[in-house]
């Protein structure tokens, strides 16, 4: 059995690459990505992930940056900062749930644009 953030590094690997295909590939077939406290679901199912991921990878360049990594038993939190080549940057906040193999579903922190949003 892979630890899970052996499993999540790979994934982040194939996100780097901006290979949606090999990205989808370490989500099991069921596997849900969603936004947490809420039910807005991002995607659902291995062939949606892909399709999505694949569609943000094909938009322009970026640079990945893991931040900060928290492992509690099968979770690992992610803050994960991307940068594009305007300077845009992206903090994100994952959660992901490991299984023994694959990823069971993600969850992203949505961060409000002003402290009167929170």
């Amino acid at each position: 059995m892979r630890a899970p953030e052996e499993i999540v590094d790979d994934q982040i690997e194939a996100y780097v690459r901006r290979d949606g295909s090999a990205f989808a590939a370490f989500y099991e077939m069921d596997a849900v990505c969603g936004v947490l406290g809420s039910d807005e679901v991002i995607a659902r199912g291995r062939a949606e992930i892909e399709t999505v991921w694949t569609r943000s990878l094909g938009r322009s360049a970026f640079e990945f940056r893991l931040a900060n990594r928290i492992v509690n038993g099968r979770y690992v939190v992610d803050h994960e900062v991307i940068t594009f080549p305007d300077a845009s940057v992206i903090q994100a906040v994952a959660v992901y749930l490991v299984g023994q193999e694959l990823i069971r579903q993600v969850w992203f922190l949505r961060t409000p644009a002003s402290a009167s949003e929170a």
